[in-house]
């Protein structure tokens, strides 16, 4: 019987990278290595948003239970994921966010394409080439599709209870929360928001142009 577990972090960027909530599937192709390694289909990762050092002030930013767990050059190659491709030729953020960059080269090696995790958006070559690392050792996308995902972005959800958000907070790295341990009150949170509808590409991102709204798309 397999062991159902939850990986918990704190969201400190939220802009629609990292996780990608866009075009039917909520994807973990970036940052966040050690859970894209681990984690399991069926098991559940969270991401929280810290509002202030206090405990209560913790928000459900996204909630995605995993469908699907693939490796980089099946992510580039599937057709299902040809728009989470980045595309800076256009201007519409849901493009330029794109998190799925790494294309598997004839000699074995992985090609990055110019992304927002490209080299002219980091200070200096040392802090590119560490986040490519961490990108690279992570060596799969986690996926969830829009039945499976709740992404409240610049609305996160309030969580039930003090005593939840303890058992999901993590201030440094993530929390791995497994059976017997997963409380019920969290699956019966995940239940009720279900029921109110508040379920796939509910919000968007935090960090996200003003003006932009092409994330409406996501919306039909």
């Amino acid at each position: 019987m397999k062991t159902l577990k939850i990986y918990s972090y704190v969201v400190r960027d939220d802009r629609g990278l990292a996780p990608n909530p866009f075009w039917d599937h909520c994807t973990l192709a970036l940052d966040q290595e050690l859970i894209r390694k681990i984690a399991k289909v069926g098991d559940w990762v969270v991401g929280l948003k810290e509002k202030s050092k206090n405990l209560e002030d913790h928000y459900l930013l996204f909630a995605m239970q995993i469908t699907e767990k693939i490796t980089f050059d099946n992510y580039w190659t599937n057709p299902r994921f040809q728009l989470k491709r980045p595309d800076f030729s256009v201007d519409e953020e849901i493009f330029r966010v794109g998190d799925n960059i790494y294309e598997l080269g004839p000699d074995g090696e992985f090609i990055q394409h110019f992304s927002m995790h490209s080299r002219d958006n980091f200070k200096n070559d040392e802090a590119w080439e560490k986040q490519k690392r961490e990108d690279l050792h992570g060596e799969f996308v986690l996926v969830s599709d829009r039945k499976f995902y709740y992404y409240f972005g610049r609305e996160p959800v309030k969580i039930p209870s003090k005593e939840l958000t303890d058992i999901l907070y993590c201030d440094i790295g993530h929390k791995c929360i497994a059976d017997p341990d997963v409380p019920q009150e969290f699956l019966d949170f995940i239940e009720d928001l279900k029921e109110q509808g508040k379920i796939g590409f509910v919000n968007p991102p935090e960090n996200w142009p003003k003006d932009d709204e092409t994330y409406v798309q996501c919306w039909d």
